[in-house]
C-alpha cells in the first residue's frame, strides 16, 4: 500500500467515526426532543382536562366568526377534534374555466385524526349568506 492511498483510507476512517459520533449526537437530541414533546402534549391534555367546561363556542361566538368572514367573502369551518389531529389547510388554484367571475381558486382541508384516538371528529361548514343571515 502507499503512503497516499494509506493516508486517504486514514482520513475516511476518521471522517466515518466523525459521522458516526455526529450521528449518535443527533439520534439523542432527537429521544430528548421527543421526550420534551410527549411532557408538553401531557401537559396540554391535563389543561384541557380540567378546564374542559371553558373550551366550547357558543353559538354567538360563531355568529361573530360568520358575520367577519363574510365580510371578507370567506367560510368558516368549526373543527372539534381530538387533541394532536393535524389539521393543513391549502389554496389552489383552478385551470380549469367557471361560469362565475371569481378568484378562481379551491380552499381543501386535509385532516388526519391519530390512530390511537376514540373520539369523534365534528365539523361544521358555515359560509355566509345575505338571505339565511338574519334568521339566525
Amino acid at each position: 500500500m502507499t503512503t497516499t492511498s494509506s493516508a486517504s483510507t486514514n482520513e475516511l476512517e476518521q471522517r466515518l467515526a466523525f459521522l458516526k459520533s455526529h450521528n449518535q449526537t443527533l439520534e439523542n437530541e432527537q429521544n430528548h426532543l421527543n421526550i420534551f414533546k410527549q411532557q408538553i402534549d401531557q401537559e396540554i391534555e391535563k389543561v384541557i382536562k380540567n378546564n374542559s367546561s371553558y373550551c366550547y363556542l357558543t353559538l354567538d361566538d360563531i355568529d361573530k366568526f360568520e358575520v367577519i368572514m363574510a365580510a371578507q367573502q370567506e367560510a368558516l369551518v368549526v373543527v372539534n377534534a381530538p387533541y394532536d389531529t393535524d389539521i393543513e389547510v391549502h389554496q389552489v388554484r383552478n385551470t380549469t374555466p367557471t361560469k362565475k367571475k371569481s378568484n378562481n381558486t379551491t380552499t381543501k382541508c386535509l385532516i388526519r385524526v391519530p390512530e390511537s384516538s376514540t373520539k369523534p371528529l365534528r365539523l361544521i361548514s358555515l359560509k355566509h349568506k345575505d338571505s339565511d343571515h338574519n334568521n339566525h
